[in-house]
This record gives structure tokens, sequence and C-alpha cells, in this order.
């Protein structure tokens, strides 16, 4: 420790001096400084940024116009036709299903088989074992893991390349009028 350095005790005067804030308490009793932000913390809507009527936190827009922008971003999607293996997701119900029979079964009465936006996923697959995730657990001067652990990886990633863990979601919309009356592709 420096012999110049000044020595400040928790119970001297000098350690703290008395302030007054002023702050803004929220519903369930929390202070912020800033006002804006207490009123955000203890507001459960917020105005749509489309069309000003009410939404809900912590959406910025509306029930009905995320369903129109949903509606528009399914819209522009690309079509293309099934190759009656995939998984298909119906984005107006948040369902999954593992045939168009399956999609038709669930359909509300309300609904078409258009309006359920039904799109293409795509599998998700076992990820590779990659050795270099335990690099840092190797000795300095050496680069490989030891010989039986990357023969296991090895192993473990052939023995796993192509398996379908789940689907998601693709970034391709169904091509509804490519598909038969008896929910098989053409």
């Amino acid at each position: 420790m420096k012999t110049d350095e000044r020595i400040i005790l928790p119970d001297d005067p000098e350690a703290v001096t008395a302030v007054t804030v002023h702050g803004w308490k929220t519903i369930d009793g929390f202070i912020y400084l800033d006002e804006r932000a207490a009123r955000y913390a203890s507001s459960t809507h917020c105005l749509c940024k489309t069309c000003g009527k009410p939404a809900r936190k912590p959406y910025t827009k509306c029930d009905g116009c995320r369903e129109l922008a949903d509606i528009a971003k399914y819209d522009a999607m690309p079509r293309e036709e099934w190759d009656g293996k995939a998984v298909l997701y119906s984005d107006a119900l948040s369902e999954y299903y593992s045939s168009l029979d399956d999609a038709e079964d669930q359909l509300p009465d309300d609904m078409t088989l258009e309006g359920m936006r039904l799109i293409i996923c795509r599998p998700v697959t076992v990820r590779p074992l990659d050795g270099s995730e335990w690099g840092d657990d190797i000795p300095e001067g050496e680069e490989d893991l030891p010989p039986p652990i990357e023969a296991a990886i090895n192993q473990f990633n052939e023995a796993t390349r192509g398996i379908v863990l789940s689907w998601r979601p693709g970034k391709t919309a169904l091509k509804l009028d490519a598909v038969q009356q008896d929910g098989e592709p053409k």
C-alpha cells in the first residue's frame, strides 16, 4: 500500500453523503429513476406500431397486425411440391403434421386447407462431433486428440449421419395445386 493513500473506514463521516433521489414507483413496487422505463415496466400493453391499437407486451404489433404480417410473409414464400415425406407445419395453427391427410383431419370448421398456411419442414439431423471442442483440454504442444477418442468420434459421426431428430419449418410453402385430392403428391 502506498504511504500517501488515505484510509477511509466504513464509519468515517466522509465515506458517504446523504442525497435525495427522485424516482418512479411501478405498480409492483420497483423504483426506477427513469419515468419512461417505470411506465413500461408497469404497463401490460403498448400501442401497435402499425395501427395504433393496444398490443400485448412484449409485442410491438397488435394481434390483427401480427396476423396480417404473418400472412404477408407466408404469401411471399416460394412454393414447392411436397415429396410426401417431409413434415408439414401450419403457420396459422402452429401445429406439425406428418401427412396432408393428418392436416385435413385437424382442419378447423372455419378454415380451409389454404388458410392453414402449410410450410414444408426441413429435417434437423444429429450434429457431428468435432474434436476441436476438447482443444483446451489437450496439453500444450499436442494438437490431436488421442487416437481412441478420434476413432470414437469418427464412429459416432458415421453411425448418426443423416438421422433425423426433429423438424423445423423451412423457407418454402406447400404448393397445394401440386397435391392430389387423396393427400398424396402428384
